[in-house]
């Protein structure tokens, strides 16, 4: 198990962790959509696949561990709302446009309720949801609850990734 896991932490690292389950089609089976939904932030496709698998992965004493997974896959949701709030507008002419750090709490819940099949989000749980990003280190920033918005660093707002 600990080669598989060394294995699979190098095929990520060069990005080629697909092919490394090819041989393994059953661990694919259980695993594969679980990567997917992480990577795509899809939090109810990540919830139904980590159900659909969940007498397996609680015999092998890891679906607890995948759990911990939805926060990664939440994060990587409110990254890409931050993605996609653009730039702000340049205060001089000629000055590198500043990512917009001001995000209203009414984009990450509508990104949670588009991805959500039918069950909608309140306003406080998903501010419940961000505290717990910020609480966490998966982001940078705080919520300014007064205003409705959250304000992410400047410099590394979701740390790890890049952004």
């Amino acid at each position: 198990m600990d080669k598989l896991v060394k294995e699979l932490a190098d095929a990520h690292a060069s990005g080629n962790g697909q092919a490394l389950l090819d041989p393994y089609p059953s661990l694919q089976a259980l695993f594969h959509p679980l990567a997917q939904c992480i990577r795509r932030g899809d939090l109810h496709s990540f919830d139904v696949a980590l159900e659909e698998h969940e007498e397996v992965f609680v015999k092998l004493r890891i679906y607890l561990a995948l759990e911990r997974g939805r926060d990664i896959a939440l994060r990587n949701l409110f990254r890409k709302v931050f993605i996609a709030g653009g730039f702000e507008e340049a205060k001089e002419q000629g000055a590198t446009p500043l990512r917009r750090t001001r995000v209203p709490v009414a984009e990450f819940q509508a990104a949670i309720n588009l991805k959500s099949e039918g069950d909608r989000i309140d306003t406080d749980e998903v501010e419940c949801f961000l505290a717990n990003m910020i609480y966490k280190n998966l982001m940078k920033g705080y919520i300014a609850r007064d205003r409705g918005m959250v304000v992410l660093s400047k410099n590394g707002a979701f740390p790890g990734t890049g952004v």
